[in-house]
């Protein structure tokens, strides 16, 4: 039994949005790679907290750029389709785990520094 196919259309959707995630993906690595020179640079000047963000928007450029090229494999391959769109759902999926990770650590963070604004007080 043969995989579904993307038609034309489909196809012209999917190779629309791999370009454009391929050009924020590029966008966030470079990003990712001048912060954490700029960290490096700056490191004895708390420039460490440069060197957690360059990390962050290298794997979420990464995670970005590895879900592009499956959904490009949608549109360059054929007889496996599905196989390349399940693919690029999961590194969506592990792209949107580390931000919901990253936003429930800044929520504790938050209401951590509110708790101790207010009871000092």
């Amino acid at each position: 039994m043969t995989e579904y196919e993307f038609d034309s259309n489909q196809n012209e959707v999917l190779e629309n949005l791999s370009n454009i995630m391929s050009f924020v993906a590029i966008f966030l690595i470079v990003l990712g790679t001048i912060t954490g020179l700029s960290g490096l640079a700056t490191i004895a000047k708390g420039g460490i907290a440069n060197l957690f963000t360059a990390v962050i928007y290298i794997v979420i450029g990464a995670w970005t750029k590895k879900a592009a090229t499956s959904f490009k494999m949608i549109v360059d391959t054929e007889g496996s389709d599905i196989s390349n769109l399940m693919n690029a759902l999961n590194q969506l999926k592990n792209l949107y785990s580390l931000q919901y990770f990253l936003m429930i650590i800044l929520i504790v963070i938050i209401i951590f520094g509110v708790v101790i604004t207010l009871s000092v007080r």
